[in-house]
């Protein structure tokens, strides 16, 4: 038998069928290296197909026989990653070919899926879980309630970021009253604040900055030859066609349910579009690794 590890900066996953032919995910954000180990040789795998840029710990997998894609390992990552994501959305229920992908891990990534082929965009952004964690711990915010993957535990609260709305009251119930101006900005009137308000716009911070780039994304898209240069543009980067579904999957999201909230609330509100996270997305890569020999 056979499993798909996944590599990457922060975390190890990986995911593999039983003999009942159903998944198995695990993950070093619950478990030890040790312990997954112990839950392969138990299933009876003896093949790990890596994917991944990271280095594998021979101390603990040293026995098992080891399988990587020759070229390069970025370009690799891209197409597995594509592979798994396209296999959890038939997992959910969504078979779809053609699709924005975005990758909320440490950082976040935007790759463009067509059927079998994965173009990642040259730039992402350092938004993601890391800056989460990092920026939580730097300002001493408990972040406990953040990576809760099936509750928003600070939804009834008010963001500390200042809104369109505030400025112009006029634009309370119009999707643009709901614009940030400046990230924390109530912060500079305010003595203190408490914890789920901090909470809350920090992640809200982060499902901003990631809806702008969709946003760009789909500006793009929806361009028509009026527009000569960037339509042109647009063509060249083949990003038409694309755009109709917007998969969103990682670590981040799966682990935080107020993130998964505030992005739809952004792509529904500002884009019309409906983003769709995958079951189990953190183990995108993982999967597609599982078949890289098929």
């Amino acid at each position: 038998m056979k499993a798909g590890v996944d590599i990457g900066s922060t975390l190890t996953k990986v995911a593999f069928k039983t003999g009942k032919g159903e998944w198995m995910f695990l993950s070093t954000s619950n478990c030890p290296l040790s312990y997954i180990a112990e839950e392969l040789y138990e299933h009876r795998v003896t093949r790990l197909n890596i994917g991944g840029i990271g280095q594998l710990d021979e101390s603990v997998f040293g026995g098992f026989e080891i399988n990587r894609l020759p070229g390069d390992p970025i370009v690799n990552e891209i197409q597995l990653q594509a592979r798994g994501t396209r296999e959890l959305l038939k997992l959910g229920g969504h078979d779809i070919d053609h699709f924005l992908l975005v990758s909320i891990g440490t950082g976040t990534s935007y790759t463009f899926v067509q059927k079998d082929k994965a173009k990642k965009f040259p730039i992402g952004n350092s938004v993601g879980g890391g800056f989460i964690r990092g920026l939580a711990r730097g300002l001493n915010i408990d972040d406990a309630d953040i990576w809760n993957p099936l509750e928003n535990r600070f939804a009834d609260v008010e963001t500390l970021d200042l809104l369109v709305q505030d400025v112009l009251p006029s634009t309370k119930e119009q999707p643009l009253g709901k614009l940030i101006i400046a990230n924390f900005g109530k912060l500079d009137s305010r003595e203190k604040a408490d914890q789920r308000e901090l909470q809350k716009t920090l992640v809200n911070m982060a499902a901003a900055v990631i809806a702008r780039d969709i946003a760009i994304f789909k500006i793009i898209y929806g361009l028509t030859e009026k527009h000569k240069l960037l339509y042109l543009a647009a063509r060249l980067l083949k990003l038409r066609g694309l755009m109709d579904n917007i998969v969103i999957i990682g670590t981040a999201v799966s682990s935080c349910c107020a993130l998964r909230e505030m992005l739809s609330a952004y792509c529904n509100g500002f884009l019309q579009t409906n983003p769709i996270f995958p079951p189990d997305s953190a183990f995108a890569l993982a999967v597609g690794s599982y078949y890289m020999d098929e």
